[in-house]
């Protein structure tokens, strides 16, 4: 009965509606809307004429961002005059356009690969010619610059266990709750009662993090869940790491307002990290100091869930639970360590 009673507090709290609820529901509706014209970009194609002879012409065939029409020469150059086509590759790969512009830019650099695939000796079907077309020496996965924020959010939303895990700590806590006083006084070790709160905690942070997933695939209809099992899996493992980071922070003898603003500090320090606001800080730390994303449970989970889902790959993924599971275990012992020995003058 008490647990239940806990738990109608919890959902009750406004906190909890707006951090574990509302929260990650605002915040990737607003990714999904500031990235709307790069996540879901307009399609096109530029009219080229190529002549029948040249050589390369099954391959300009095959480039999606191409519609080609083999053509001679005169024939192209009334098209261009015309502006029924963008440019007219001869035979020779040399360019004859109709005006200087981004098409043309786009136009040449893809002629330019398609020269130098060749001249390696690589399968030109292996490859996307269309990839980085502006010739700016970078090459960009477009997944990887606008997935990955919201990657991030929902491993922060995952760490919200740690607000569910503050209220039952605070109702077992012994100066604030006549249920903690009782608690105090009952004969039984202390992690009995945290078990089920624990696992009440868990339980309902895992349920709002799976509405936002359904949110972010029934509503938003964003392909970024394509290993779904494996994925809330690794969910589940940031909210163990969650709850166990709560905890902790309720076992520092702050006041409870301080200690929401420690965990709500926490948590988007260690998203921040992992690219939610600023992916370049992302590749940068994984860069010059990957220590620091291994050893953070956010950034490691955004990485794990991009691969999975994004990638198809799953090279590292137990890894990454069995590290952010161990992380966990370690705040659970020193919590715990620190709750055993808490001794009060009178109750």
């Amino acid at each position: 009965m008490s647990n239940f009673l806990m738990l109608k507090n919890i959902v009750r709290d406004k906190s909890f509606i707006f951090w574990q609820v509302a929260f990650p529901l605002i915040m990737v509706t607003l990714f999904t809307i500031a990235f709307s014209g790069l996540i879901y970009p307009e399609t096109f194609q530029l009219d080229i004429a190529v002549n029948a002879d040249n050589a390369n012409l099954p391959i300009y065939r095959m480039i999606s961002v191409l519609n080609v029409t083999p053509l001679e020469q005169a024939a192209a150059e009334k098209a261009l005059n015309d502006r029924q086509i963008t440019a007219y590759i001869r035979a020779d790969n040399s360019i004859l356009v109709a005006e200087n512009g981004t098409a043309a830019t786009i136009i040449a650099s893809i002629v330019d690969q398609v020269e130098q695939v060749k001249t390696l000796g690589y399968d030109f079907r292996q490859l996307n010619f269309t990839r980085d077309f502006l010739g700016n020496g970078k090459q960009t996965n477009h997944y990887d610059n606008f997935y990955t924020p919201f990657y991030a959010l929902i491993a922060m939303n995952a760490m919200y266990a740690a607000f569910s895990i503050l209220e039952i700590g605070i109702s077992y806590t012994a100066n604030l709750s006549a249920v903690g006083q009782r608690v105090e006084m009952a004969p039984l070790k202390k992690i009995q009662f945290l078990g089920s709160g624990l696992l009440m905690a868990i339980a309902i942070n895992l349920t709002t993090n799976l509405v936002c997933i359904g949110y972010v695939k029934l509503v938003l209809k964003l392909p970024i869940f394509n290993q779904l099992g494996l994925s809330i899996l690794l969910i589940l493992a940031v909210n163990i790491f969650g709850a166990a980071f709560g905890l902790l922070i309720n076992t520092l003898r702050f006041s409870y307002n301080i200690k929401n603003a420690l965990i709500v500090v926490g948590s988007l320090a260690l998203s921040f990290l992992s690219g939610m606001m600023i992916v370049r800080l992302r590749a940068m730390i994984l860069q010059k100091a990957p220590i620091l994303a291994t050893i953070n449970p956010i950034s490691l989970a955004t990485t794990t869930l991009f691969r999975l889902n994004m990638l198809a790959d799953s090279s590292g993924y137990y890894q990454a639970i069995a590290i952010i599971l161990a992380i966990s275990a370690l705040l659970f012992g020193i919590a715990i360590t620190i709750l055993r020995r808490r001794r009060y003058v009178s109750l």
